[in-house]
């Protein structure tokens, strides 16, 4: 979850971005027509946006990561692991103008509409409002798995929870204990445990 960009504030290259400028072309355009790349490379898509939208700050995105095994796209696993150290922590636009006015007496451009082609996760913002705001991972049933597995619970159970979660895994097994020690209650505050450590 990002600001892709933000009203108000003069960026780098003394453009400033006006509130109501995504409005037509969030409108115009479908979600996979504005990319998600690193470094404004066309050849480098790493993800998708989910969701763009403007709000009183700026423009609003939330989206995700091509970091599935199945997906093989090693920059995203990069950019992810960057984004979870906070070395990487920026976004970046790649637009086209439509309507801007110049104010001749401060030099700064007045974008007032534009036409949004792709937001990437750079390093060096020309925007240095325009950043990260949350990551997450996107957990499949394998890492459920082996994340309560290595939290300690038997193996039936977190196969159990991960295909069909808690509630599902309590009715299969009802209330007895698995493997001898711990409950069903114990194996999930210790999952809980290894979950706040991803």
């Amino acid at each position: 979850e990002a600001y892709g960009s933000t009203f108000g504030n003069v960026d780098s290259g003394k453009d400033i971005v006006e509130p109501g400028a995504f409005k037509k072309t969030l409108r115009a355009k479908k979600l996979p027509q504005i990319k998600m790349l690193r470094d404004h490379d066309t050849r480098k898509i790493i993800g998708q946006w989910l969701d763009l939208s403007e709000d009183d700050k700026g423009l609003k995105a939330r989206g995700r990561l091509f970091i599935k095994d199945s997906e093989h796209n090693p920059l995203a696993k990069e950019t992810y692991a960057l984004i979870k150290a906070k070395a990487l922590d920026a976004l970046s636009i790649g637009y086209r103008t439509v309507k801007a006015a110049y104010d001749e007496m401060t030099g700064v451009r007045q974008l007032k509409e534009l036409d949004l082609w792709e937001i990437s996760v750079v390093t060096f913002p020309m925007n240095d409002k325009a950043s990260i705001g949350g990551v997450k991972a996107d957990l499949s049933i394998r890492d459920v798995e082996r994340i309560l597995r290595e939290g300690g619970a038997p193996d039936n159970f977190a196969k159990l929870v991960a295909i069909h979660g808690y509630d599902g895994a309590k009715q299969r097994l009802g209330s007895r204990r698995e493997g001898g020690s711990s409950s069903i209650a114990d194996m999930l505050r210790e999952a809980a445990t290894q979950f706040q450590k991803v």
